[in-house]
């Protein structure tokens, strides 16, 4: 933010560097053109004055030269580039400026320097989420996860690692699950979800299948069942095929409509409207 405020800081100098070098310019011009026409008058006075007045040796009397106005500009126009090289000198310290603020290492601690769970956290949490930062997020997660995969946030850091490589490289994704899952994620078929989401993801429709159809089978309450049931459906529509994923919702909404829970009932709703969107896909694609 430091950074961002400074560079703003620099640009906004240069504006008002270039605003202010035009207005000094404009000003120079209205007075040569100013003394300009102050020499001619002066110059029509002296020829007006008797033959006697105008012959006065007197120096004090002899009328100062005129200078035309269109030498005055010419003058000042000659050499256009004395201005502009000012600038551009003014623009090059300005950049180097900007250069050096930018190379400026950032107020933000070492990763490696970072040796427990609330320092790495909050480290975390101090970071924008932007993709310039993703490698940072990436490492400060990394850190977390080998320094202390029994610490109850763990899980939390896991399912964050993988979102910040399904945003940016699926397969890393992959690589992270099979390095720290076991360790971290005792539920079996919690990381089985997380698997089945993961393959899915990279686009290995039938691996990831088969890993909700484990959970559906180990499941032990049907709120469970019923998610796992919904992303087994979904998963269908992802790949195009949209006459399997309208059979499974289906099946979803016929097993659990009747069932007096919010959650199931948020569930169903949930397939009713996909269900929906897949007729909607389909008439679309008629026409």
């Amino acid at each position: 933010m430091i950074r961002f405020l400074s560079v703003a800081c620099v640009l906004l100098g240069l504006g008002c560097l270039y605003f202010a070098w035009t207005a000094v310019d404009t000003a120079h011009r209205e007075r040569d053109r100013a003394e300009a026409a102050e020499a001619e008058a002066r110059a029509c006075e002296i020829a007006a004055r008797p033959a006697h007045v105008a012959q006065s040796p007197n120096p004090l009397e002899q009328p100062p030269i005129p200078v035309p106005a269109e030498r005055t500009a010419q003058s000042r126009d000659a050499d256009p580039t004395s201005h502009l090289q000012a600038i551009d000198e003014r623009l090059a310290q300005l950049e180097v400026a900007v250069g050096a603020l930018q190379a400026q290492p950032t107020d933000q601690p070492s990763v490696n320097a970072l040796d427990t769970p609330e320092s790495i956290a909050k480290a975390f949490r101090a970071i924008s989420n932007v993709p310039e930062e993703r490698a940072r997020r990436v490492q400060l997660l990394e850190r977390f996860l080998d320094m202390f995969p029994n610490d109850p946030g763990a899980a939390d850091m896991l399912e964050k690692l993988i979102a910040e490589h399904l945003y940016s490289n699926r397969s890393l994704a992959l690589t992270a699950l099979d390095k720290y899952g076991a360790r971290i994620v005792n539920d079996i078929s919690a990381l089985d979800g997380l698997r089945a989401n993961v393959l899915i993801q990279n686009r290995r429709f039938d691996e990831g299948r088969s890993y909700y159809e484990r959970v559906l089978r180990a499941a032990s309450d049907e709120p469970a069942r019923a998610d796992a049931s919904f992303k087994f459906a979904y998963s269908y529509m992802q790949e195009g095929r949209l006459d399997e994923a309208k059979a499974q919702f289906e099946n979803l909404i016929a097993r659990y409509e009747h069932v007096t829970s919010p959650y199931l009932t948020s569930t169903i709703q949930g397939a009713k409207n996909q269900l929906v969107l897949i007729e909607q896909y389909k008439a679309k694609k008629k026409d």
